[in-house]
């Protein structure tokens, strides 16, 4: 998990799923582009950039990490590549969240 700070000081009844969603929506960037996708299921990689003013290289590697936590996955939808929440982290995901209007 890395840089993430330990959410839990008693890690009964919580799954390592649960704990890694909350490690990443405990950070700003990975927050909001959970949120974002949660919010907006099928959003490309070019809208999420134009949405964070962030450019297209930085919004995939967070989304990749994101993907290889099978947090998102992507499908193509002709010739783009969307991101969706897995079904799977849906339910868990909610608990972790901030809203995006937050920010």
């Amino acid at each position: 998990m890395g840089k993430f700070i330990p959410l839990f000081a008693s890690s009964k009844g919580i799954s390592d799923k649960e704990k890694l969603i909350a490690s990443y929506t405990s950070n700003e960037k990975y927050n909001r582009l959970l949120s974002t996708i949660f919010d907006n299921a099928g959003m490309t990689n070019m809208e999420l950039s134009r949405k964070f003013k962030m450019n297209k290289s930085s919004t995939y590697w967070y989304l990749k990490k994101l993907i290889d936590a099978n947090i998102i996955e992507c499908r193509w939808d002709s010739r783009y590549k969307k991101y969706y929440m897995c079904p799977d982290v849906r339910h868990i995901i909610v608990k972790y969240l901030i809203n995006e209007s937050y920010w």
